[in-house]
């Protein structure tokens, strides 16, 4: 596996660790062998701030956002990417791999319209269980009912569920494949193991693998987490902006900036 030796700076990426769609970001860079190149700043998000410091970047108010810096010769402002298949594809550019597009040139259009696909599917069973999440945690007390809408939530959490039982059959018939260890993740890897950190760190109730069908999944997550790319992510404050650097061993260094 060869990995990125470029050392100019990309931009900072506007970052929550708990977001599945920037753990996909921070999975990428490192396994693009990137993150080094990448300023990772910690802003406040939520889908009730009204005068964040995200909107002055992205008028979605999400993350991951990632900044574009420009040389000093030019006028334009910096330029933002989002959301994260966006700025994943940009990353890939930069790191010169195949995370997106299958054999290194983009791939067929059969392979890219199934790795679109199958993003999509990942990204929409995340957003289904992040209007769980929201409707279990911010549901405001001057509401009639103070209690989560329960048919809100079955139906969102039973989205995921299809979802991951397609998952599960395209890892069983090999369209999803387990990465070896020399081999570098690719798009639909990384979405899938985004959504199985997420569901199993945010909703560990739901025992998303635990029924026979899902065995599969299971096994494949087994493997993949010991890569080193699905290290925790980098711990910070709000407001503070940090470096992730290679130790001398490998070991990853948080240098602040």
């Amino acid at each position: 596996m060869s990995t990125s030796t470029g050392t100019d700076k990309i931009g900072t990426l506007l970052y929550s660790p708990t977001s599945p769609f920037v753990r996909k970001i921070i999975t990428a860079s490192r396994e693009l062998g990137i993150l080094h190149r990448l300023t990772i700043t910690r802003l406040p998000i939520g889908p009730l701030l009204t005068d964040a410091e995200i909107w002055s970047h992205n008028p979605l108010g999400k993350v991951p956002s990632l900044i574009i810096e420009k040389d000093d010769d030019e006028d334009d402002d910096d330029e933002v990417l989002f959301p994260s298949p966006v700025v994943l594809r940009y990353l890939d550019i930069e790191g010169r791999m195949t995370v997106a597009g299958g054999d290194g040139n983009g791939g067929t259009k059969e392979e890219r319209l199934k790795e679109l696909q199958l993003e999509a599917l990942c990204d929409g069973i995340l957003d289904a269980m992040v209007l769980v999440h929201y409707e279990l945690t911010i549901r405001p007390e001057s509401t009639p009912s103070q209690t989560p809408w329960q048919s809100w939530i079955d139906g969102q959490t039973s989205k995921a569920r299809r979802g991951l039982r397609l998952l599960a059959s395209r890892v069983r018939h090999g369209t999803i494949t387990t990465p070896k260890p020399d081999q570098v993740m690719n798009v639909v890897q990384i979405s899938l193991a985004a959504v199985l950190w997420w569901l199993q760190r945010r909703f560990p109730e739901q025992g998303w693998l635990e029924d026979e069908e899902m065995a599969v999944l299971k096994g494949w997550e087994e493997v993949v987490k010991k890569r080193e790319s699905m290290a925790p992510e980098p711990e910070m404050e709000f407001g503070e902006s940090v470096v992730v650097e290679k130790g001398p061993n490998g070991e990853e260094k948080i240098v602040q900036v």
